[in-house]
């Protein structure tokens, strides 16, 4: 899975105006992108300021470095270069701040007396010029110093400086908007010659920026750039590539930025664009979380620079691997001993099924409802037996059809005449036939009688009215005591 995705340039543009030399008419103007991906990155960045050394960590050449080479590209020497510097810095709106980076400054186009000489001494110091911080404690005041090959010529009064190190660093005024006639190398406004300086080294600057803006002196194309990343879901310390395009492919570099859980953006590193304006870049988190990548370029003298927009990583770490696994495990567990708990308060099955419900005689139907009906199951069996044996075939018999028709109550009928009387056989007695016989005792194991066996006419046939398994309950008449027949 990928998550992709492409933005226009999105950035903040300032024009400059700038003279063919000092005190000139305006002949250029200079258009500062700020890109906002390196907006976003310097003001993560630390800016607290205990002592006045840390001012050095605001000095940051590398993300102004466009604007000193535009502007080398119309001076003539260092003076010429720090004049123009001058006046850039001068048109920005004067607002007390607290100490911001100069890309900060430069976005939001205002900044006070610390803010201002930041951003010169960034664009000096970025332009080869050996610069130095001067502080007025009591006036609670900050403007620059720099070294020049010779003493200004365009100043147009006494140049002022301080010596530091054996060397002079004239006063560079960042303040006052009042282009083209701000001030100039080695003019110092007047409150501030009777004041000795300390001037604060910038030795601690910063060594490198993820990114730069862009500075132009022609109206700048737009471009693209697109991100992707390989996977949304990733373990810990596992290799995420991070690729994308710029188009039209102008770009040498790109910038790659991520935050995690929405906070402070870093800079992941910078990353060679091939020829078709294609990057890759790989990368392994450390650490579980939520992170946001972003790509940036800075543009260049004919495309304005882009950033794309932030893609979404999810980063599971291990001990968070581990607190899912042990969570599965407790879920199983619980789901087990819910479904135990579940059974054991479930009454026992019974081992038979279940007995289909019996239809009431007229006995039953006038006795109480608590008796028991086991009897149907008795008589169901009874009548069973009856039924076999009066379906085994005799010998010499003949059968009579019943014109009585079957009764739903199986009352006892009378025996009805048969219409040809069997003739016993010769020294046989007939036996009188029992209506209702008994059921049939289990076979005896003694020899049977060799005395011939009169033969009886089989009862008649009736036919099965009701279902089987719902057996018709007979009343409760005793039968008739059979009359033993004696050979």
């Amino acid at each position: 899975m990928s998550f992709s995705n492409v933005a226009n340039a999105t950035n903040y543009q300032t024009v400059f105006r700038l003279a063919g030399y000092p005190g000139g008419s305006v002949k250029y103007s200079l258009t500062v992108s700020v890109m906002s991906a390196l907006y976003n990155y310097y003001v993560s960045q630390n800016h607290n300021l205990v002592a006045s050394a840390d001012f050095a960590k605001f000095i940051t050449p590398n993300a102004v470095k466009p604007i000193a080479d535009a502007v080398w590209n119309v001076s003539s020497d260092g003076e010429v270069f720090a004049d123009a510097v001058l006046s850039i810095v001068q048109q920005v709106p004067y607002q007390v701040s607290p100490e911001v980076y100069p890309v900060e400054t430069l976005k939001l186009n205002y900044g006070d007396c610390g803010s201002l000489s930041l951003l010169t001494a960034s664009i000096l110091k970025a332009g080869g010029l050996d610069v130095v911080l001067l502080e007025y404690p009591s006036l609670q005041h900050l403007n620059v110093g720099v070294n020049l090959s010779h003493k200004p010529n365009y100043a147009r009064s006494n140049a002022y400086y301080v010596d530091y190190k054996g060397e002079r660093y004239y006063i560079a005024e960042s303040t006052g908007d009042n282009f083209p006639n701000g001030w100039r190398v080695g003019e110092c406004p007047t409150e501030l010659k009777q004041t000795n300086p300390n001037v604060i080294s910038i030795d601690g600057y910063e060594q490198s920026a993820p990114g730069q803006v862009s500075a132009s002196y022609k109206t700048l194309s737009p471009s693209q750039l697109s991100i992707s990343i390989s996977s949304t879901f990733a373990m810990e310390n596992s290799a995420i590539n991070i690729a994308g395009t710029v188009s039209p492919s102008a770009a040498q570099t790109v910038s790659i930025y991520v935050s995690s859980f929405g906070g402070v953006w870093q800079a992941l590193g910078t990353v060679d664009v091939d020829s078709n304006g294609h990057f890759v870049y790989q990368w392994r988190p450390q650490g579980g979380g939520i992170y946001y990548v972003q790509a940036s370029w800075s543009g260049n003298a004919n495309y304005a620079g882009a950033d794309s927009q932030a893609a979404t990583l999810y980063v599971i770490p291990f001990y968070g691997l581990i607190a899912l696994a042990l969570g599965m495990m407790l879920l199983v567990l619980l789901i087990a001993f819910w479904l135990m708990n579940r059974r054991a308060s479930m009454p026992p099955a019974s081992a038979e099924g279940p007995q289909p419900p019996s239809e009431p005689s007229t006995q039953d139907a006038q006795q109480p409802a608590e008796q028991p009906t086991e009897q149907p199951q008795q008589e169901s069996s009874q009548t069973h037996e009856e039924a076999t044996q009066t379906q085994e075939p005799q010998t010499n018999a003949q059968e009579t059809p019943s014109t009585e028709p079957t009764s739903l109550l199986q009352e006892e009928a009378p025996q009805p005449a048969p219409e040809t009387p069997t003739t016993p056989e010769p020294n046989q007695e007939p036996e009188t036939t029992q209506e209702n016989p008994q059921p049939a005792s289990p076979p005896s194991t003694t020899q049977p009688s060799t005395e011939p066996q009169p033969q009886t006419t089989p009862p008649e046939k009736q036919e099965p009215t009701q279902q089987p398994d719902q057996p018709q309950q007979p009343e409760q008449k005793q039968p008739e005591q059979p009359t033993e027949n004696v050979p």
